[in-house]
Formats: structure tokens, C-alpha cells, sequence
């Protein structure tokens, strides 16, 4: 299992509001075992996906932003934000 498959899991579970709180925090866990392989897009694209859901809190998105993807956003600005 890589990072792209915990993104496309958790992008559907994110803006279909389908699916239960088990199977999130199963694909967040798997996201965070790989989280050195996902892209500042992927992220950007996790964001608004979480826009559209209506059953998980924002504050756990916040916790998300602060704990795991703000590491990934800061270490891969220039390369992939900057430059792009």
C-alpha cells in the first residue's frame, strides 16, 4: 500500500460523506504510515474534499493540518508549489 491509495480512500470517504468513522481513521492511519510520498496537491485536493463533509468535525481536520500535513506542505513548497 502506498500514499495514493490512503489519498484516493480517504478523498471519496472526504466528499461523498459515505462511510463510517472506522473506516476514516483506518485510511488516516495509512496515510500517516506514508506520509513522506504524498504531494502538496494531494493535500490541497484533501482540503477541499473535507469542504464538502458534513459528518466529521472541522476540528479534526485542523488537528490533520497542524499534526501531519503542515510538515509535508513546509518540505515540499518550493519544489512543487513554488516551481509550479
Amino acid at each position: 500500500m502506498n500514499a495514493r491509495f490512503a489519498f484516493g480512500a480517504l478523498y471519496g470517504y472526504y466528499k461523498s460523506n459515505c462511510g463510517t468513522r472506522f473506516g476514516v481513521d483506518f485510511w488516516e492511519a495509512k496515510l500517516e504510515d506514508h506520509i513522506d510520498e504524498l504531494h502538496a496537491q494531494e493535500i490541497h485536493e484533501l482540503l477541499v474534499a473535507f469542504r464538502d463533509n458534513r459528518y466529521i468535525d472541522r476540528p479534526h481536520m485542523i488537528n490533520l493540518l497542524q499534526t501531519q500535513f503542515k510538515k509535508v506542505l513546509l518540505d515540499k513548497w518550493k519544489a512543487e508549489v513554488v516551481y509550479n
